[in-house]
């Protein structure tokens, strides 16, 4: 069975909307050929919880410190805030600078042959573009489910340019957002959208599955004219 690393901030028992696109494509999976490895935050108290989301059973789920200001000392909060509303792209970043070297160990030494990575937040892309840097080989799925800043400050810039890095350097995007679509088209209008661009509905693990294999056929095909060209 093949493996894939899904990257995603927000997963059970965490209650909320991406959180449980996530689960639903997690325990559906295997079905379709693919084990996951979720690399995910941990679970604080003071977050929203919900105990009827079930954690999906027989999947290596690995929880690294979400680095928040919340969980520093209380003389240092106020600071932490400050710092933290600085970020770009979000305050996730933290998070991200510190869970890509267990992506990276992950990547290296469970066989990984894909890697997904799903947003908000956007920080959770930035671990894979990384990883597509260390591992060209590695197949990337960005989920893009936020629909992309049309504003004109320093940090929406920043995300803009973010945001193309992302659709440029996957080997596949998909959304379970229409409006995202036609916002990303509108901020790429001028270099097309890849081929393998498709909205995938939640809970259809199917169509999530094929846009799988598409992205490991775009490597293989890039490895076949690779080596076609030095010969």
């Amino acid at each position: 069975m093949k493996k894939v690393l899904m990257v995603v901030y927000s997963f059970p028992p965490l209650k909320d909307a991406g959180s449980e696109r996530s689960a639903e494509f997690v325990k559906q999976l295997p079905s379709c050929g693919w084990d996951p490895i979720v690399l995910t935050r941990d679970v604080r108290t003071q977050y929203e919880t919900d105990p009827k989301m079930s954690v999906p059973k027989g999947v290596d789920i690995i929880r690294t410190n979400p680095w928040e200001p919340e969980y520093l000392p209380k003389f240092l909060h106020s600071v932490g805030k400050a710092l933290s509303s600085l970020l770009i792209p979000d305050e996730e970043r933290l998070w991200e600078l510190f869970a890509v070297r267990k992506a990276i160990r992950l990547a290296k030494n469970n066989g990984v042959d894909l890697v997904y990575t799903v947003s908000p937040p956007s920080s959770a892309h930035i671990i894979g573009l990384r990883l597509k840097k260390k591992y060209p080989s590695i197949p990337w799925v960005a989920d893009i489910c936020k629909p992309v800043p049309n504003k004109k400050g320093i940090k929406d810039h920043y995300e803009q340019r973010l945001e193309r890095r992302i659709v440029l350097g996957a080997d596949c995007v998909i959304s379970g957002n229409e409006a995202v679509y036609e916002s990303l088209q509108t901020l790429n209008a001028d270099s097309p959208l890849p081929e393998a661009f498709s909205y995938v509905s939640d809970g259809n693990v199917q169509l999530l599955s094929e846009q799988f294999e598409k992205a490991c056929r775009a490597i293989a095909a890039e490895k076949i004219g690779n080596s076609g060209s030095e010969t």
